[in-house]
C-alpha cells in the first residue's frame, strides 16, 4: 500500500503552503520546531515525526503537544542520525562540514525519508516505511539576498537569533552571509543533490512548495 509523506522546512515559500495540502499527506515530518501558532492556516496543526538538533528551540507548549500528536521525536546529534547522513552525503556532494548549518536538517531528513526501506540506517529508531509521494515545503535553500525564514524576526526563538548578531541575516530577515564566505557553495550542493535525487528515485512522486527552481522532471511537480 502506497504511503505519502510531507516535510516542513522553514523557508518563505511556506506562506504559498496549505493547510488543506499539509492534511493530503499520510504522514508529516517537521524540523527543529516550526512556529504554528498564527500559521495553522499554512501548516496544519499536527505532525507525527519531528527531528531536532542542538539549537532546536525551546519544548512545545503543552496546549502545541497535545494539538500536534507527535509519534516520534528524534535528536539528530544523540542518535547518531546527523553525522551518519552528513558523512553519507557530503562524501559525494561536497558540503562545507565546517560549517555545522550544513547540510541543513531538511536535506538529512529528506535522504532519510526518500531511501528504500533496505537502504535505510538500521540503527535509526524510527518508523520504517516507505513512502512512494513525498512532499517538500519550504526548502529554499538559502539563497543570498533572500529572505531565510517565513516567519517574522521578532517571533524567532532566542535560540536562533545569534544569526541576526552575527550578520547572516540582515534586520530585514534577508540572508546575507556565512562564516564559510562562500554560500552559493552550499546552495549549489543541495540543488545538484536534491536533483539527482528526484532522477535516482523515478518512480516517486514528488510535489515542491519552494521559491528555487529546481529541474523540470516528469515525476517532480514544483507548486
Amino acid at each position: 500500500m502506497s504511503k505519502s509523506i510531507v516535510i516542513i522546512g522553514k523557508g518563505p515559500s511556506l506562506h504559498r503552503c496549505t493547510k488543506k495540502f499539509i492534511d493530503s499527506f499520510d504522514h508529516v515530518a517537521i524540523v527543529n520546531r516550526p512556529i504554528y501558532e498564527g500559521y495553522e492556516h499554512l501548516i496544519s496543526d499536527h505532525a507525527d515525526f519531528e527531528f531536532i538538533t542542538e539549537i532546536t528551540p525551546p519544548a512545545y507548549s503543552e496546549k502545541w503537544k497535545n494539538k500536534l500528536n507527535l509519534q516520534l521525536t528524534l535528536n539528530q546529534i544523540t542518535s547518531g542520525f546527523k553525522e551518519y547522513y552528513k558523512q553519507w552525503i557530503h562524501g559525494k556532494y561536497g558540503f562545507d562540514l565546517s560549517i555545522n548549518l550544513y547540510p541543513d536538517s531538511g536535506i538529512l531528513i529528506f535522504e532519510h525519508f526518500v531511501r528504500n526501506k533496505e537502504n535505510k540506517w538500521q540503527g535509526e529508531p524510527l518508523i520504517m516505511e516507505e513512502y512512494d509521494k513525498i512532499g517538500l515545503v519550504g526548502f529554499d535553500l538559502r539563497e543570498v539576498g533572500k529572505k531565510g525564514y517565513y516567519f517574522k524576526n521578532d517571533e524567532a526563538f532566542d535560540c536562533v537569533k545569534y544569526l541576526w548578531d552575527n550578520g547572516t541575516y540582515d534586520k530585514d530577515g534577508v540572508f546575507r552571509s556565512d562564516s564559510s564566505g562562500n554560500p552559493q557553495r552550499q546552495v549549489n550542493s543541495s540543488a545538484e543533490y536534491m536533483n539527482d535525487t528526484f532522477k535516482k528515485y523515478s518512480n516517486k512522486e514528488f510535489i515542491i512548495i519552494s521559491d528555487y527552481n529546481f529541474e523540470k522532471l516528469d515525476n517532480v511537480k514544483q507548486l
